[in-house]
C-alpha cells in the first residue's frame, strides 16, 4: 500500500508520511487501549467461564502428561500460569496493581493447591500420576512472574502514552 491516507487519526501524520499498514495498526491499538484493558463481558459470565476453565484444568493437571511432552513438563508449567494469569487479567484487572498482585497470589496458591493435590490423589485413590515436586511451583512462579512484567510493561507504556497525548492535546490548544 502507498500513499498515506490517514484523515486525522494521526497528530504526527502531517509531519511525518506513515504507511498505511502503520495507521492501521495504530489506529486498531489506540481502539483497544482507548477503553478499559478488560474484557466487556459482565461479571457473571466471567466468573462461569473462569470457574469452567480452572475445573478442565485442574482435571488435566492430575492425569498423567503424555510422554511425548513429558521432557517439556516445567515449560508446560511456566507457559499454563503465564497464559492463566494473562487470562484472569484480562477478564478481571485491568490496569489496577492490587487486583494484579490479587490474581498472582490466587494462582500460586492454585498451582499449590493442584502440586497438593496429585500427591493426595496418587495415595487416596492410586491414580499413576502424581508427586508434590517443588520444581514445578518454581516454574508456575516463572510463568507468574514473567506475565507480571509484561504487564507492568504494558500498564508504564499506557500511562506514558496517555501522558504524551495530554501533552500533545495541550499544546494545539496553546496554538
Amino acid at each position: 500500500m502507498s500513499g498515506n491516507t490517514n484523515k486525522g487519526i494521526l497528530p504526527i501524520t502531517k509531519k511525518f508520511p506513515l504507511s498505511e499498514e502503520f495507521v492501521l495498526f495504530y489506529s486498531l491499538f489506540r481502539c483497544y487501549t482507548r477503553n478499559r484493558m478488560d474484557l466487556k463481558f459482565s461479571r457473571g459470565f466471567k466468573i462461569f467461564i473462569t470457574l469452567f476453565c480452572f475445573a478442565v484444568a485442574s482435571v488435566g493437571f492430575i492425569m498423567k502428561l503424555p510422554s511425548q511432552f513429558r521432557q517439556y513438563d516445567k515449560e508446560l508449567h511456566a507457559a499454563f500460569y503465564f497464559l492463566a494469569a494473562a487470562f484472569l487479567n484480562l477478564l478481571f484487572v485491568g490496569r489496577k496493581l492490587g487486583r494484579h498482585i490479587i490474581v498472582f497470589v490466587f494462582l500460586f496458591l492454585f498451582g499449590a493447591g493442584m502440586e497438593w493435590a496429585q500427591e493426595f490423589s496418587k495415595k487416596k485413590f492410586n491414580i499413576a500420576h502424581g508427586r508434590f515436586d517443588p520444581e514445578d511451583l518454581q516454574f508456575n512462579t516463572y510463568g507468574l512472574i514473567a506475565f507480571s512484567v509484561v504487564w507492568i510493561l504494558y500498564v508504564i507504556a499506557f500511562f506514558l502514552f496517555k501522558t504524551n497525548q495530554k501533552e500533545d492535546a495541550s499544546l494545539n490548544v496553546k496554538r
